[in-house]
């Protein structure tokens, strides 16, 4: 619940921005790691967006972000490509996983313009194929966005609730010789609640590329048809797909 989730945060010492969009949806911000935290529509305190349930536990959460690994407090994130020179860091072995602390949580700053909320982190981090340093700016700024089925006579209350909001989202090489800075690119997650299904609409079909996970996981909870891909996230540990840029719409679904 939404006064619950700030209630907690607040007595972890990690504050928090709310953001009330035109038609009452509410937009949970934690500037720790940058993350729009929860998304929320008028009149309801249920949270769209997964959050870490260690968080519905002060004394657990404060030793969670005590410890030195990395932390995952839910929501939204963003990460840079390729991954491999940022998350690999001892490539070319891809035993060691390592999430930059310089990226999230990062040093995000929070500023209003006009109301609306822009988070800034400035970092630096070192290519591992190359070795070569490169300093960043990441900016994230939020607007609303309303909901697209208002005219189409289904959002009638107590039909379909919705929250909605846009995220924009840019990347600034700070670099002074840019013609040799390393190619960097803006990478965005959401991470919804557990156990749902997902639907990839795509333009022909194209069967997903499995990057870990799904070894033993059952065919019918990965499907692919001529115009969509659907996951039904069941399986127990962690899983990782991909769609080929071409085949994909732009959109996707989440029930």
């Amino acid at each position: 619940m939404l006064q619950e989730l700030i209630n907690s945060l607040d007595a972890l010492g990690k504050s928090t921005e709310l953001s009330t969009m035109p038609d009452g949806s509410r937009i949970l911000v934690l500037p720790y790691g940058g993350r729009v935290l929860g998304v929320f529509a008028p009149g309801n305190d249920e949270n769209f967006l997964w959050t870490n349930p260690i968080l519905n536990d002060v004394e657990a959460a404060h030793a969670y972000y005590q410890a030195d690994d990395w932390h995952n407090s839910g929501g939204d994130r963003t990460w840079l490509a390729p991954e491999v020179d940022f998350f690999l860091p001892d490539y070319p072995s891809l035993e060691r996983y390592w999430q930059p602390r310089s990226l999230d949580p990062g040093s995000y700053k929070v500023s209003r313009n006009g109301g609306q909320i822009q988070l800034t982190n400035q970092l630096r981090l070192e290519t591992s194929r190359t070795k070569r340093p490169v300093e960043l700016k990441i900016t994230k700024s939020l607007a609303a966005a309303p909901n697209p089925l208002r005219h189409e006579g289904v959002s009638a209350a107590g039909e379909i609730e919705y929250v909605g909001h846009t995220l924009i989202t840019g990347l600034q090489i700070l670099d002074p010789e840019p013609e040799t800075a390393p190619l960097v690119g803006l990478w965005s997650l959401t991470q919804m609640p557990h156990r749902g299904e997902l639907y990839i609409p795509t333009y022909f079909r194209s069967q997903p590329k499995v990057y870990f996970g799904l070894v033993d996981t059952p065919a019918e909870e990965l499907t692919v048809t001529d115009h969509v891909v659907r996951f039904k996230m069941r399986a127990a540990g962690e899983h990782k797909i991909g769609v080929r840029a071409a085949a994909a719409t732009g959109r996707i679904g989440y029930i």
